[in-house]
């Protein structure tokens, strides 16, 4: 167990909200254990994180009479564990863990039966639920009329989300705000439905639940036609907390009308500054357990673990405590994704249902965050590491039907590892903390992919530029060692089962780090149009996902001018690395700088993804197709990403990016060798 670093600003903070705990009753008439997750996003870690994770929830789940189980949502996400887990080799598995005959599977069920078998009591809506369109999403959530999927054995909760145009409007349950004259649905008659607000009773006493959604979700994820309340046009949405704090206190009103005085804020805003900024704004809630940030949080006694594209560390004490408009206390949870860590927080209540601060300063021990490793699951069943098999991950319990799904999962995944398309000496950086602030090189060789494929079609030497956004990035192609307590970023290791050499970059890689495959899209864009699209691109920083990682050009930007005004250079870069031609400095465009620049991107982007203001600023949108040809002009009134519009024979990322490696990186003797 660590020292206690945490422990001094946890008392401060007790002492700067409450100046004399000790004041108020210190005895707890209600003590509640939160057990909790947030952004499962399963990738390639899930085999060993998520049954690791379920054996410690189980450990945990019994050591206190009233315990709630709660996810923060993004329950799954694209990439290779959401394709295998459509494998029809899938099916018998589900069949077999949940002793039903007629289950199958589809995207995202593998990931929601995890959560049904960690018992997850409600969740939040993240934004990657939407990623493949609001049709997966119901399919994954709801369960099937012919009785083939059982659905979400829980409900999911936003309240700033309208779903009257969207198919989920089918699993919308509408909150009356009258005053208690109509009930609070109880959470658990909205299993498989989505519900602004639910009520969840533990030891006889009701515990208010109310769930909240990224208000920027229309620009970086794919709703079919959700749309997100207060902002008059499509994708306009921006971080607005006291917009956010009007559309969710009258939930929380309505719950207190109806004597709860227990209330959770399920939040999933990508940042969690946004959710200790909304905790100010609002009245009667006591715990947010925060989601979209993968922030990891910890207290005194936690040991952070290096995980392949997680640091071992920890960004602040966990619970941080705030404040609401009431002055009472606000704690707030969050952990890191991929089934990383569990959250767990034991708190007690006083008879006014107002949280005990003083008590968290005796809560160490058991509050924090717990690493998804063998060694916690057997502390937390207090057995041996050899004992696990017979213990946690004895038949039946929640760790062996969980490894029953990862392990099914995992061997479709294999049988991609040994695909490999090139070499890389160095570890490619693709960490969330990273490619949303700065230029990486996971984030250069991919850019640089697309510059390449649109060269293979047009041909001639005049310079071409590539843009993608750094949340397209959603891990890195490498590993992490933790041996002798270090976190050694290391090239991809060997994975003799399935025949990869060590360095080797593997379709599996491919397809973790370029989970959604966007397909390119090539266009003409002015010096003036560049501009104003670079000038989005660094108008939010840091941990934006809109940040660019670039490919044919470079340029300079300065964070401590207002946001419009922070490009200060910009030049061409030749197939060369060399400079081409500068077409923008001191604040004026160079004369002779070519008019019109041919540029790739990738769909979600040109069609104004992220906010990114191509269409506005740009021409002659193409879609790049397998063919080596580009398709006929897109009208720009469409929607590039819709499926009646991208052509079949259209090229992905994925495979410009196989491409490259095959062209440039064949060999171990030709491997990439540009270290972050």
């Amino acid at each position: 167990m660590k020292t206690a670093p945490y422990l001094p600003s946890l008392i401060a903070a007790i002492c700067a909200i409450s100046p004399s705990p000790l004041s108020a009753s210190e005895e707890a008439a209600f003590t509640l254990q939160v057990l909790h997750l947030a952004d499962a996003e399963a990738g390639l870690l899930a085999a060993q994180t998520a049954p690791n994770l379920a054996a410690i929830l189980e450990g945990f789940e019994d050591d206190h009479p009233n315990t709630l189980i709660l996810s923060g949502g993004d329950s799954f996400i694209p990439g290779p564990f959401l394709n295998a887990g459509t494998d029809p080799s899938i099916t018998p598995v589900l069949r077999d863990v949940f002793a039903n005959g007629s289950l199958s599977t589809a995207f995202g069920r593998p990931d929601i039966a995890i959560h049904n078998i960690l018992g997850v009591e409600a969740s939040a809506i993240g934004n990657h639920e939407f990623d493949l369109g609001s049709n997966v999403f119901s399919d994954a959530i709801r369960p099937a009329s012919n009785g083939s999927w059982i659905g979400a054995t829980f409900p999911h909760l936003s309240t700033n989300i309208d779903f009257t145009a969207d198919p989920l409007n089918a699993a919308f349950t509408t909150v009356l705000l009258d005053g208690a004259a109509t009930p609070v649905p109880d959470a658990a008659t909205q299993q498989g439905r989505i519900v602004p607000t639910a009520i969840i009773t533990k030891g006889g006493e009701r515990i208010g639940l109310v769930g909240v959604t990224t208000q920027v979700l229309e620009s970086i994820a794919s709703p079919s036609g959700a749309r997100v309340k207060g902002f008059a046009e499509p994708r306009t949405g921006v971080d607005d907390m006291d917009l956010l704090a009007t559309q969710v206190q009258p939930f929380i009103d309505e719950l207190i009308a109806e004597g709860v005085n227990k209330i959770i804020l399920l939040s999933h805003l990508q940042q969690l500054a946004n959710e200790q900024s909304l905790a100010t704004k609002l009245s009667g809630v006591d715990i947010i357990l925060a989601a979209g940030s993968n922030t990891r949080l910890g207290d005194a006694d936690d040991v952070a673990v290096a995980f392949p594209g997680h640091e071992a560390n920890f960004a602040g004490t966990y619970p941080l405590l705030t404040q609401g408009t009431d002055g009472k206390p606000t704690a707030i949870i969050n952990t890191d994704n991929e089934f990383t860590y569990l959250g767990r927080l034991v708190v007690d209540f006083d008879a006014a249902g107002e949280i005990i601060i003083s008590h968290f300063a005796t809560r160490i021990a058991e509050n924090g965050a717990y690493a998804a490793t063998a060694a916690n699951a057997a502390a937390a069943w207090n057995v041996d590491e050899a004992e696990l098999g017979t213990t946690a991950f004895a038949a039946g319990t929640k760790g062996a039907r969980v490894k029953q799904i990862t392990d099914a999962i995992q061997g479709v995944i294999n049988a991609k590892d040994g695909l490999v398309f090139g070499f890389t000496n160095v570890y490619l950086e693709g960490e969330r903390a990273f490619v949303r602030r700065e230029e990486t090189n996971l984030g250069n060789i991919t850019a640089d992919a697309n510059v390449a494929a649109l060269r293979s079609v047009i041909g001639g030497s005049a310079p071409i530029i590539s843009l993608k956004n750094g949340g397209g990035i959603r891990a890195q192609i490498g590993a992490v060692s933790s041996a002798g307590g270090s976190a050694e970023k290391l090239p991809p290791l060997a994975n003799p089962a399935a025949g990869k050499p060590a360095g080797g970059i593997s379709k599996l890689d491919i397809e973790n780090a370029l989970r959604f495959n966007n397909r390119l899209m090539a266009f003409e864009i002015s010096p003036i149009g560049l501009k104003a699209v670079l000038e989005h691109a660094v108008a939010v920083w840091p941990n934006n996902g809109r940040f660019p990682q670039i490919g044919g050009m470079a340029f300079s930007w300065s964070g401590a001018m207002p946001a419009g005004q922070r490009v200060t250079a910009i030049s061409l870069i030749g197939d060369d690395g060399l400079q081409s031609a500068a077409i923008y400095a001191s604040g004026g465009f160079i004369p002779g700088a070519p008019a019109v620049i041919p540029m790739v991107s990738l769909n979600f982007l040109a069609n104004g993804g992220d906010g990114y203001p191509f269409k506005d600023n740009a021409d002659n949108f193409r879609f790049i197709l397998d063919d080596g040809s580009l398709s006929p002009v897109i009208d720009e009134s469409l929607n590039f990403t819709a499926a009646e519009v991208v052509p079949a024979n259209v090229i992905g990322e994925q495979q410009v990016f196989e491409e490259f490696l095959e062209d440039r990186h064949a060999t171990p003797q030709n491997a990439f060798n540009i270290a972050d």
